[in-house]
Order: structure tokens, then sequence, then C-alpha cells
């Protein structure tokens, strides 16, 4: 029996994958991570973080809006643009596949537990991006640790605590 993890206001609710809302879209990909050691130097990093969070938020909304704070940051925006291209678009990686499946960051780091039974495992994953079109050559392995690199996922004990903790309509009563 799989037990379904605790919802408020009828929305399910997640465990922050270990990377945080930057993970989730895809910072840690390696093509963006180039980005970001190219521009670490002439860029402060907390721009860098906030002008991809909004290339990121393009491909989600499908509505264009990216603020440059000055007309040298253009080549940058341009570059960053160029690899969340390339990670939301090319379904022969893997990182297209976390990115775009909607369970990844309710997954376990690294299997089921007796704590954590709603998060699915990698393997379940892997099915699911194969069943959607992914290659088959891809192993379990390969997908956790580019998932693990990428810091998707959710530690075990951060599971299995929101799990076990009471939602706050339990707390009240």
């Amino acid at each position: 029996m799989k037990v379904e993890p605790k919802r408020i206001n009828n929305r399910r609710v997640g465990a922050a994958p270990i990377g945080g809302f930057l993970a989730t879209l895809g910072f840690y990909a390696t093509d963006i991570q180039k980005v970001v050691e190219r521009w670490k130097g002439k860029v402060p990093v907390e721009i860098i973080e906030d002008t991809f969070t909004q290339c990121a938020m393009a491909f989600h909304s499908k509505e264009l809006r990216v603020q440059a704070r000055t007309p040298l940051h253009w080549p940058m925006i341009a570059d960053l643009f160029s690899a969340t291209t390339r990670i939301y678009t090319d379904r022969t990686k893997v990182e297209y596949w976390l990115l775009t499946l909607p369970d990844v960051s309710c997954a376990s780091t690294s299997h089921h537990s007796p704590e954590t039974p709603a998060w699915k495992t990698w393997g379940e994953l892997a099915q699911q991006m194969e069943a959607n079109g992914a290659p088959r050559e891809w192993t379990v392995n390969k997908i956790a640790k580019c998932a693990q690199k990428m810091r998707l996922g959710t530690d075990e004990r951060l599971a299995a605590g929101l799990l076990s903790s009471p939602s706050p309509s339990e707390k009240e009563g």
C-alpha cells in the first residue's frame, strides 16, 4: 500500500530538493554551470542566479521577461538563455527528463525505506522516463548520479520527517 504525502489546502506537499528552488529549475545542470563559471568573476553570483531564474521561468510560463541591470549583462543573458534552451529542449539528455518529470523533487536520494514509502525510487523514475520516450540505454545509476549532481531529490531523513509530521489542520484540532 502506497502512502500519499500529506496535503495542505488540497495541494501535494513536497520537501524541497537538496538544491532548493534553483535546482528544480536546472541551475546545477552542467551547461548552466559552465556559463556560471564563465561569468562568475565579471558578474555577482546573485545576479547570475536571478537572471537564470528569469530565463528558466520563461520556459515554464511561455512568456519572456528578463530584466538586465545594465547592457553589459546582455551577453551573459544570451549565454544563460542558450544553455537553458539546451537543457529544456534536448530530449537525449538525462537533465531534460529530470527537469520535466513532475515527481523528481519528491524522489528519494537512494531508495524506498519504511519511513518514505510515498517517495519514488530512481528505478521508478527511470521506468517513467522510458515510457515517455527517454533513451533506453540509461541506467538507474546514471539517472541517480545526474540527479545528485543537479542537487535534485530529497534527503530521506527530511522526507521521513515531512511524512511523519502532522499537517497544520491536524495541529489545530
